[in-house]
């Protein structure tokens, strides 16, 4: 009986051993900039945290197209810290509602590849008459 009694236990306190791995957490999804004229140029940035207990590799933070570059976070955020990804955005040339996004890879294994939106607004200038 008592033999059966220690295994049981044993067997609970491995059941809730959690697995050392990071944790990607990010603020938002998407990004809005807002409204803004031809030509000008916005800045936002997305905070992202490790939640877990390792730490967590930014492998790549990579913008859709040219018209928007990003400020890279460190490559490694230890486990409870945190950093952010800077987006600068260019509307020359663009009109109407605008969707871009930055894609980013890191090493959570349920995060591997990540898309975040980019939002804007440009309008044309008005022209004095």
């Amino acid at each position: 009986m008592k033999r059966f009694l220690s295994l049981a236990v044993a067997t609970c306190t491995l059941g809730m051993v959690a697995h050392a791995q990071p944790k990607f957490s990010i603020d938002k999804m998407e990004l809005d900039l807002g409204m803004m004229y031809n030509g000008a140029v916005k800045t936002g940035r997305y905070t992202i945290k490790n939640t877990g207990n390792e730490p967590l590799q930014i492998k790549y933070v990579q913008p859709s197209c040219g018209c928007t570059t990003v400020r890279r976070p460190q490559d490694w955020i230890q486990p409870d810290k945190t950093d952010y990804i800077e987006v600068e955005f260019n509307s020359v040339g663009l009109h109407g509602k605008v969707e871009k996004y930055v894609f980013i890879a890191t090493n959570d294994p349920t995060a591997k590849e990540l898309t975040v939106k980019l939002l804007a607004d440009v309008r044309e200038e008005l022209q004095s008459t």
